[in-house]
């Protein structure tokens, strides 16, 4: 019985990865589909069904969309197998906004420490002039 994930790598390009892994025997079929749409084989990549060390195989198909694309659209994987009553249906998760969010945080307290620093800095050095003007 297949095991089936669905996960993004951001490369040059985003892609969405759909692995089947676990099944025996070796046929498998993967599609993804569009709002409930077939997706156009132009935008797929199916890579060759590998083998596993335990005798079962593993399959995965790439789909290569614009990121907007992910976005405003509801993007599935299905995988269909002999061992499998129905086909495995997943969903492309619509955004890593956790991600953006953490990093765009991060960079905010980065930029913050270094204002203070040089907010600080500034009310040093006037502060000496001053001091040095009123003796």
């Amino acid at each position: 019985r297949p095991e089936v994930s669905v996960f993004q790598i951001n490369s040059p390009s985003p892609e969405v990865v759909c692995h089947a892994t676990g099944f025996f025997p070796k046929a498998v079929m993967i599609t993804w589909q569009k709002d409930g749409e077939d997706v156009h084989e132009d935008v797929v990549e199916l890579r060759e069904t590998l083998p596993n060390q335990d005798g079962s195989f593993q399959k995965r198909s790439i789909l290569k969309v614009p990121a907007e694309e992910l976005q405003k659209h509801t993007y599935t994987c299905g995988v269909q197998h002999s061992s499998l009553e129905k086909e495995l249906v997943r969903e492309v998760p619509k955004d890593s906004s956790a991600v953006h969010l953490i990093v765009i945080m991060v960079i905010g307290a980065v930029v913050g420490m270094f204002l203070c620093v040089l907010i600080f800095k500034y009310q040093q050095t006037h502060r000496g002039a001053e001091a040095e003007d009123n003796e």
